[in-house]
């Protein structure tokens, strides 16, 4: 949630705790090209496998600072993934 237009983002009033699952950028290029990617909208211009990189390094600090716990699923299955998040 952001106050404004650049401004800081701030957690909610309800005081929401945030999980992030965390995949390096070189594993979500893999796991984006195995999908249909002409259905998935480029964020930046660049294409949607090239963005991922820039994407990642700019959001990744943030995305950390905000995560109450952090999982790496890197060499996990979408299902052991939702199973790691749902044991927190």
């Amino acid at each position: 949630m952001r106050d404004g237009a650049g401004s800081q983002p701030r957690l909610s009033p309800a005081g929401n705790v945030a999980n992030r699952s965390c995949a390096t950028p070189a594993t979500l290029r893999t796991r984006l090209a195995q999908t249909d990617l002409s259905s998935r909208p480029s964020l930046t211009g660049a294409g949607t496998l090239d963005e991922v990189q820039r994407l990642f390094d700019a959001r990744d600090g943030l995305y950390q600072e905000l995560a109450s716990s952090i999982i790496n699923v890197d060499e996990l299955s979408p299902q052991e993934a939702a199973a790691a998040i749902l044991d927190g």
